[in-house]
C-alpha cells in the first residue's frame, strides 16, 4: 500500500511539474520530456511507474491535442 502510494506519488509530481509543462510547449521541450522519460526508465528509477504515467500522459494531453491547432499539434 505505501509503496504504491509512492510510485503514484512520484508520477504525480514528475507529470506536473516536469512532463505536461515541456509536453504542451514546444516539439523541442517534447522530445527533452520523452528522453528524459526513457532515461527514467532505463535508470530503473525507484517508484518510476511507467504504465501510470503513460496512462495519465495518454488520458490527459491526447484530449488536449483536439484544441490545438495544427501547428500546435
Amino acid at each position: 500500500e505505501k509503496d504504491g502510494q509512492a510510485k503514484q506519488d512520484l508520477s504525480s509530481v514528475l507529470l506536473q511539474y516536469c512532463f505536461f509543462p515541456r509536453l504542451l510547449h514546444s516539439p523541442k521541450d517534447a522530445l527533452f520530456s520523452f528522453q528524459f522519460f526513457k532515461l527514467l526508465h532505463k535508470l530503473r528509477v525507484p517508484n518510476f511507474n511507467i504504465l501510470h504515467i503513460l496512462g495519465v500522459i495518454l488520458k490527459c494531453v491526447v484530449p488536449a491535442m483536439y484544441f490545438c491547432s495544427e501547428d500546435e499539434a
